[in-house]
């Protein structure tokens, strides 16, 4: 593409047209017969000659100065960038390096096969609960390298949902109608120490703080007292939700991830149950949350033009009577779990890809790395300089399936 008029000039035009010019001049004043005629036309074509050749010295001159230039300017650029140490925000999928932060070599140190695919994975202390479809694994990780599934706990039903909260493991089957109460103090030996029967609806949400269960499912939220662990008691009911997929629960309000988006209800210890908060999002299935500080951030898909895309929604509820959309952020495969802590966001997929996004602005995530470790990758959980993830794979060979169910511990530099 030609910029402007001084690239249309180069030496062999200028050299042409000169002797063409010449055998023109001459070709033409032969047969004027007035001097001063002449003298003028030649006198036009120096001047027009000079013109030519002036204009094209300076742009070349000039384009080697604005050469010089753009090389200073792009040492210049990459030495404030170098100082700054981050790279430049972006929502596309290219991998960007964030030089400031700790997570430009991530990798697998230590890895174990579990017994199912997983539900949810709890970190206390030096034990990861992985719960899954028939209930929960035990996993020794105080030697990170080297974890080690110590034991597993099977139920006689399919367990869907479920938390570990205070030394104890709490499952929700698909179709139980309540939930049991798995007292771990001796991981050696988990036992049923209470059983709650009283949700009448398919389970598909539950978490635990204090003395409080809250369970949901369909269209009803449910708080159930388990201070006495052996007989929990049903406390309030509320309905009104469509579909309910996740609850959380800090020291003041309860965060319930329905269809249509968030809502934030105070928690009762005096008067009636009363939403405070929400946020709706459109045209989104609503799959998981995850609370930090004053953002939710929400993971699921919407339907594009090429399928479903993966994507999340990151929330501010600092005003906790009007939640405000901050940004949102596409997700290369179909999410499956997210965690946060206070600069990153990890997001896990079933193609096999983990996230690490930098929410540093929270206006605007990027793209700080992506590992791709070819599993069907099912929940992730980060604690200190490790990120734990468990996943699936399935080898076909001929007529015969071969399940692996394995959770890997990833290492940050």
């Amino acid at each position: 593409m030609i910029r402007n008029i001084t690239e249309l000039i180069t030496f062999p035009t200028i050299f042409i047209s000169l002797i063409a010019g010449i055998i023109s001049i001459f070709t033409f004043i032969k047969g004027i017969k007035n001097k001063k005629t002449k003298v003028l036309i030649i006198g036009l074509f120096l001047i027009l000659f000079l013109t030519s050749t002036s204009i094209y010295v300076y742009s070349k001159l000039n384009s080697k100065t604005e050469s010089i230039n753009l090389i200073k300017s792009k040492e210049s650029q990459n030495e404030i960038e170098a100082s700054e140490n981050k790279a430049e925000p972006s929502n596309d999928s290219k991998i960007k390096i964030d030089l400031k932060n700790s997570f430009i070599n991530p990798s697998v140190i230590g890895e174990c096969d579990i017994s199912f695919p997983s539900y949810f994975i709890f970190i206390e202390e030096d034990y990861l609960y992985i719960l899954d479809g028939a209930g929960f694994d035990i996993v020794n990780i105080s030697d990170k390298e080297n974890p080690v599934l110590e034991n597993s706990f099977n139920t006689d039903y399919r367990t869907y949902t479920g938390c570990v909260w205070d030394n104890h493991v709490y499952l929700a089957g698909y179709d139980k109608g309540g939930f049991d109460i798995i007292a771990i103090n001796n991981n050696e030996k988990p036992e049923i120490i209470g059983r709650y029967k009283g949700f009448m609806y398919r389970a598909s949400a539950l978490s635990v703080m204090g003395d409080s269960a809250y369970m949901g499912g369909s269209k009803t939220l449910q708080i159930i007292n388990v201070h006495e662990k052996e007989n929990p008691q049903a406390v309030i009911e509320i309905k009104g939700f469509e579909g309910i997929t996740d609850i959380k629960v800090n020291n003041e309000y309860i965060y319930v991830l329905d269809s249509k988006g968030v809502k934030i209800l105070n928690i009762p210890y005096q008067g009636e149950l009363t939403a405070v908060g929400e946020y709706q999002t459109i045209n989104f299935v609503n799959l998981k949350f995850y609370i930090k500080d004053f953002n939710i951030y929400i993971i699921g898909y919407k339907k594009g033009q090429l399928g479903y895309e993966g994507l999340m929604y990151i929330i501010d509820f600092s005003d906790i009577n009007n939640p405000k959309l901050l940004s949102s952020y596409e997700i290369a495969g179909y999410p499956k779990d997210v965690f946060a802590t206070d600069d990153y966001v990890f997001v896990v997929d079933g193609s096999g890809n983990l996230e690490i996004i930098s929410i540093k602005d929270r206006t605007k995530p990027y793209l700080v790395t992506r590992i791709d470790l070819y599993e069907n990758i099912r929940n992730v959980y980060v604690k200190d300089d490790y990120i734990y993830i468990t996943t699936s794979l399935i080898d076909e060979h001929g007529e015969t399936k071969e399940y692996n169910y394995n959770l890997k511990v990833i290492k940050v530099n």
